[in-house]
């Protein structure tokens, strides 16, 4: 695993178990690999519809498995947020002025977009920094 990609996954959901690390960085690694095939940007570009096959079924597959870790830790954190100091526990735990807490598939975008904005953007700084 990446040093970037780790540093992310701990600030983010505060992996401290490699176990755990390393489940969310192949699953990272997966969602990613899914929508960077040159075939997915076909359908973008002409407006289709994906087929359920191909590089499109994999980005589903792969996004299936992404969402299902990234959700069961935002319930284990809305369970048990007690003595965690970071990002997913900050937004499980938050409430708007009226009360009511962020909804799993928000918090859930909010969460994967930090990840990937955040991963991307740590793995290639260095690569542009030394080019």
């Amino acid at each position: 695993m990446g040093i970037a990609l780790e540093v992310i996954l701990r600030a983010l959901f505060g992996a401290e178990d490699d176990a755990e690390r390393e489940r969310l960085a192949a699953a990272v690694r997966n969602f990613v690999h899914g929508f960077s095939h040159p075939l997915w940007l076909t359908t973008a570009l002409f407006g289709l519809p994906a087929p359920p096959v191909g590089p499109w079924a994999r980005f589903r597959k792969a996004k299936a498995d992404l969402d299902a870790l990234v959700f069961g830790l935002i319930d284990s954190r809305r369970a048990d947020p007690a003595g965690r100091a970071d990002v997913l526990t900050a937004f499980a735990t938050a409430t708007y002025p009226d009360g009511s807490v962020m909804t799993r598939a928000a918090l859930r975008d909010n969460l994967v977009t930090y990840l990937l904005a955040g991963h991307e953007t740590s793995a290639m700084s260095p690569t542009w920094a030394l080019y």
